[in-house]
């Protein structure tokens, strides 16, 4: 699985490409702290799925959201989207259309990402 991640927190961001190399089959293709730099990336089409956090603070309080809608309008064949954010699921997404396959609330932990790369491997 080919993966990249946008995170603006250092220490998250580290941590999370730490989780991810606990699974032999995940390619770190990037790890970004601002949704521009991700950007081409994505769109060259050669990533099966994003980790976001929602919340970029250069950037603003939906930046993760923002960039999930613009990837789902993409239509790449087989890009999932997983969330990450230190607020509550119910208190972020409620009321969104976004097609994302996780959530996953900060503090992360090994269990969270490896329940969403298992939902991850059953798309592909």
């Amino acid at each position: 699985m080919r993966i990249v991640i946008v995170e603006d927190n250092f220490n998250h961001r580290n941590k999370l490409i730490d989780l991810l190399s606990l699974h032999p089959d995940v390619e770190l293709v990037g790890a970004f702290a601002d949704t521009a730099s991700a950007w081409p990336v994505i769109t060259a089409g050669n990533i099966d799925g994003a980790f976001l956090d929602i919340e970029i603070l250069t950037e603003g309080k939906q930046a993760g959201l923002d960039l999930a809608l613009r990837i789902n309008k993409l239509s790449l064949p087989t890009t999932w989207i997983a969330f990450t954010s230190a607020l509550p699921e119910k208190s972020v997404l409620t009321g969104r259309k976004i097609g994302y396959i996780g959530y996953l609330e900060k503090p992360l932990n090994e269990n969270q990402v490896a329940q969403i790369l298992n939902k991850a491997r059953k798309l592909g």
